[in-house]
Order: C-alpha cells, then sequence, then structure tokens
C-alpha cells in the first residue's frame, strides 16, 4: 500500500496540500488564470447586457428604445455589428482562457510528477525493501490521472463558476425575479445530485486505484518473468489476473463516468421546460413586445450557463471520484525528503589512517520491525582501513542484512556505527554511501549499452570510455566486449537479457572498479562465474590500492582465501572471527 497520510483529510484540504507543493512561479501562473477567469466572465456579462438592445432595435421596442438612446441612435447595421465584435471577443477570451488553463494545469502536473519520483527516490532503502514497487509505478501514473481527472477539470470549473457568477449578475439586471427563481431551482438541482452521489464516487475512486496498482503488479510480475511463464505455460493465469483487475476498474470508471455525465441530460430537458414556463409567464405579464428582449436574453444566459454549471459539476464529481488518486499522490508528496548533506561531511566520513578503523559496530542490532524477530544481535565488529574481511554463515544468518547496514541502507535498531571516528547519523550517511562500490550477486542492468551500464548514473557525455576499459579489463570483461560488432555501445537488453550470468556479474564487478571507491562490497559477485574466471578476478581485486577496503560474502569459501579476517554468523549474531585458517582450517 502506498504511505499513509497522518490523519483524515477531507478532499478539499487534499487537493490544497497538492497545490502548496507547487513552485512559486506556478502559484502566480495559478493567479493569473483566476484573473483572466474574471476578465471571462465580464465579457460574459457584457455578451448578455448587449442582447437587450440588440433586440429592442430589431424589434422596434419603444421603451427600450427610450431607456436605451444612446444605443438607439445607432443604426441596426452598426448595432449588429457591435454585438458581433461583443461576441467575437468574449469567444476569444474563452479560447484563450481554456489554452492557458489547461497549460497550467499540465505544466503543473509535470511539477508534481518530479517531486513524486524525487521523494520517492530519496526514501531510506528500507522504505523500498517494505513495499512492491509496482506502488511506487502506480503513483507516478496517478499524477497524469491527477491532471487529466482533477487539475485540469478543477481548473475549469473554477473559470465556469466564475463566468456563472457572471452570467447570474447579468441576468439578474435584466430580471431579478425570474433570474434569482432559475438559479435557484438550478443550484438546488445539483446540490441534491452531489449529495446522492458523493459516496458511491468515493467508493468507485478507491476500487479503482486498488485495481491500478493490481494491473502494474501483474504486468511487472508477468513481463520479469516472461522465461518461466513460457516454460509453465502460465500465460493463461495471468491474462486471466489482467483481464479481472481491468475489468473491476473499468466497471468503477463507467460508473463514476455516467454519474458525471447525468445531470446535464436532466438539466438540460428541465431547462427547456422551465424557459416554455417563464416565456408564458413574462408574455401574459409584460406581453411580447415587451418580453421580447427580455426572453432573448434569458434564452442566450440560460444557453451560456448550462454547459457550465456542467462543467463545474464535472469538476465537482470528477474530484470525488478521485479521491483515492488524490489520496495516494499526497501520501508521496508528504514522504519527508533527506536532511542538507554537510559540504564538509564527505572528508569527515572517511578520515581514517593505517591506525584507525573505517569501520566500528558497537553492539548493533536490527529488525524490520519493533516488535518482530531480530535479524541482527549484539555485533561488535571492527573494520581497519585496506583490511579484506570475508563474511560466511548459513542463508538466513543475516550476512547480507549486515553488509546493508554497514552501507547505510539500514539503519540500526540498537547500537552504534562510527564511519572513520564519526558516528554514521544522517547528517553523513550520504558521504558515507558515496565511498562504496557495491556489487550484488543479483546485478540491476538497464536497457542502455555496456559503456553505460558500467559507467552506471553517469550522463552518457560524462562517460571516461578509458576508466571503462581499465574497469572491464579488472573485471575480466573488456575480451568478451571487444569482440562484439558495436563494443562497448552493444546494448544488453532489459536487465541483461542478452547476456549470459556470468557476463552480467562482471559487468556488476567493472561497474564497481569503475568508480574507483575506498571500500568494495562484494554479495556473492562471483557465483555465476566459472573457476577460473572467479580467479582471475579475485586476483584483480587482491592486486588493488592496499588503502581500499574489501568486504566481501561468499559461500565458495575458496573465494575467501586471500581475506585478512573471516567473520562467521549464526542467526544474526558473530560467532566466530580470525583468520582463514584459524575459522575455515584447512
Amino acid at each position: 500500500m502506498p504511505p499513509k497520510a497522518t490523519s483524515r483529510s477531507s478532499i478539499s484540504q487534499e487537493l490544497f496540500s497538492v497545490l502548496s507543493f507547487l513552485s512559486p512561479r506556478r502559484r502566480v501562473q495559478l493567479v493569473l488564470v483566476f484573473l483572466l477567469s474574471l476578465v471571462g466572465a465580464f465579457a460574459e456579462m457584457a455578451t448578455l447586457g448587449a442582447i437587450i438592445p440588440f433586440l429592442a432595435i430589431l424589434t422596434g421596442g419603444s421603451e427600450q428604445c427610450s431607456a436605451l438612446s444612446v444605443v438607439c441612435g445607432l443604426s441596426p447595421t452598426q448595432i449588429s455589428f457591435g454585438f458581433a465584435a461583443i461576441i467575437a471577443t468574449a469567444t476569444l477570451l474563452r479560447l484563450l482562457l481554456a489554452w492557458v488553463s489547461t497549460r497550467f494545469a499540465y505544466a503543473a502536473g509535470a511539477d508534481l510528477g518530479y517531486e513524486v519520483y524525487n521523494r520517492a527516490l530519496h526514501q531510506p532503502y528500507r522504505f523500498h525493501v517494505e513495499r512492491n514497487s509496482s506502488e511506487i509505478i502506480a503513483a507516478i501514473g496517478r499524477v497524469n490521472l491527477l491532471i487529466t481527472s482533477v487539475l485540469s477539470p478543477i481548473m475549469q470549473g473554477m473559470v465556469a463558476l466564475i463566468i456563472c457568477i457572471g452570467i447570474i449578475a447579468a441576468l439578474i439586471t435584466v430580471d431579478v425575479t425570474t433570474a434569482l427563481i432559475a438559479a435557484v431551482s438550478i443550484g438546488l438541482f445539483y446540490v441534491v445530485v452531489t449529495k446522492t452521489t458523493r459516496k458511491l464516487l468515493e467508493a468507485n475512486s478507491r476500487i479503482e486505484a486498488e485495481a491500478e496498482t493490481q494491473r502494474v503488479k501483474i504486468l511487472q510480475e508477468g513481463l520479469g518473468g516472461i522465461r518461466d511463464i513460457l516454460l509453465d505455460g502460465t500465460q493463461g493465469m495471468y491474462t486471466k489476473r489482467f483481464r479481472t483487475a481491468t475489468f473491476r476498474q473499468r466497471t468503477a470508471l463507467a460508473t463514476n463516468l455516467f454519474i458525471r455525465s447525468t445531470p446535464r441530460y436532466l438539466i438540460e430537458g428541465a431547462g427547456m421546460l422551465v424557459m416554455v414556463v417563464l416565456a408564458w409567464w413574462i408574455q401574459s405579464t409584460q406581453g411580447l413586445e415587451v418580453a421580447l428582449p427580455t426572453l432573448g436574453a434569458l434564452a442566450l444566459g440560460a444557453q451560456r450557463m448550462l454547459p457550465q454549471l456542467q462543467v463545474a459539476y464535472l469538476a465537482w464529481s470528477s474530484l470525488s471520484a478521485s479521491k483515492a488518486i488524490v489520496s495516494d499522490v499526497v501520501a508521496f508528496l508528504n514522504l519527508p525528503m533527506p536532511t542538507e548533506i554537510d559540504p564538509n561531511a564527505a572528508e569527515r566520513a572517511i578520515s581514517a589512517s593505517p591506525s584507525q578503523p573505517v569501520v566500528v559496530l558497537d553492539k548493533v542490532g536490527f529488525a524490520y520491525k519493533s516488535d518482530g524477530a531480530a535479524i541482527l544481535r549484539d555485533i561488535e565488529l571492527v573494520v581497519p582501513q585496506g583490511s579484506r574481511i570475508g563474511f560466511i554463515g548459513k542463508t538466513g544468518s543475516g550476512k547480507s542484512t549486515l553488509i546493508d547496514v554497514i552501507m547505510g541502507l539500514l539503519h540500526p535498531t540498537s547500537g552504534e556505527i562510527r564511519v572513520g571516528g564519526q558516528v554514521l547519523s544522517d547528517s553523513n550517511r550520504r558521504a558515507w554511501q558515496s565511498r562504496i562500490a557495491h556489487v550484488p550477486q543479483s546485478i540491476y542492468l538497464t536497457d542502455a549499452s555496456i559503456a553505460e551500464n558500467i559507467a552506471f548514473g553517469s550522463e552518457r557525455h560524462q562517460i571516461d570510455m578509458a576508466r571503462v576499459s581499465a574497469a572491464a579489463q579488472r573485471a575480466q570483461i573488456d575480451s568478451y566486449v571487444q569482440q562484439l560488432p558495436e563494443g562497448y555501445d552493444t546494448h544488453v537488453g532489459e536487465r541483461g537479457v542478452r547476456l549470459s550470468g556470468g557476463q552480467r556479474q562482471r559487468i556488476g564487478l567493472a561497474r564497481a572498479f569503475y568508480k574507483n571507491a575506498d571500500v568494495l562490497v562484494l554479495d556473492e559477485a562471483t557465483s555465476a562465474l566459472d573457476d577460473a574466471t572467479e580467479t582471475l578476478v579475485m586476483n584483480a581485486i587482491a592486486a588493488i590500492d592496499g588503502d581500499i577496503t574489501v568486504l566481501i560474502i561468499a559461500h565458495r569459501l575458496t573465494t575467501l582465501k586471500n581475506c585478512d579476517v573471516i567473520v562467521r554468523l549464526e542467526k544474526g549474531q558473530i560467532v566466530r572471527q580470525g583468520t582463514y585458517a584459524e575459522v575455515i582450517g584447512n
């Protein structure tokens, strides 16, 4: 599930929370859109105000003519052109307003999408371990829905409401009683509709959000495990699950779309009946000659206002139908960002000398949950600078977790870690991690070139090809790359699917060598290599600068022969540490 909000908030509060993450520039733009909306509303009032003298002149209404002598002094042609100019101006303003508000909504969406992704990437490793990546992918996708289903409709709805207010104000100047009766009647209708549909819209919103996360998860599992799916012939299971989730999502979307569209047809029919009644009443009380300009103004006002009311209602219903989407996006936007890093922390993080340990673990313990079983208990370990430390133990003994704690990816739940004499904390953790090169058992490769994967995290134009080649030679992959038609520009496919397991691991090793890090961490990093290649790689590691500290996890004990210290773990505790001969023997 996405990160939870600290308290239950209304949809309006969450929407304002979203807007609070907009940059100052976007907030200024929002104000400008609002001001342009006011101009549009005045244009609509001017259109309605002009219809009365226009119809009065055309019908020859003497009463209206006497009241509008200035206008009546113009010829019918001049009046017609003037009226057309007002309508054209109002139309252009509405087009401009639609363009500006839409551009603003999508620009704001780009900012919010960046913010969600930025905050997700800056969360601690534990945040990612404890949730499925599909939740983050779905949340970033929901930012797009936030634009199309929330921000854009809200912008249009805000404009529509302002225009409606302007239209009603203009109609009141024409006929107070009739305008108020029509406005109150239509307003009550929409109030009743919103009260009766709100809960259903919100319920369907939750269904849609849950189904979307499920769809992304099924897609990831199906495409990520395509080899096993093809071998097992389980395509039907995954497509069935995908169809079920998709149907559930689309049903909720269709229901909400119907609810949002229905009032339009009801209000249009009711509006026509109201206009007929008002026309009869005005004609009966005032006469046709007097009533025609008024009826024309009311008809034009209704023609302008009803669509705007529907737009405003669509904005509200879109917001209610997207409550779960807004909540999920807000939850990610509220994720904390790390504190600013001390620019001098990098130097202080590893200020060790040969006589000072790089890392000291003092009674370190770790558990994923406060009331859960401890993964590590009372770990005491000293890692001297330039040493080679090997970790052994059965599967589940805590080796990889201990390495993650040392690298600062997981925070100890008890005890402390000192790096170069400094207690490892939020202020220097990033600096410490910048000195580490990590090679996991499962190497992540992007669908890019071999060079880009070795220089992972560098822009293409910043890649040092000399360093790439040198790193590849140490990782025993250079000779293979040189035989390829495109050499280091060869694309490896998604997750390195075009390479063997050993080739992927050697690219992972080359990536670590490319970093020229002070600490090299190998977590089963040579398990996919044959004995001869592993020997060459380990000899290259043994030959690296003596000031570089190397931490190695391996099940193949011969991999650890060159280590200065071997640490054996059992059930999250260090049970023995010493030389290779002392811990492993012959």
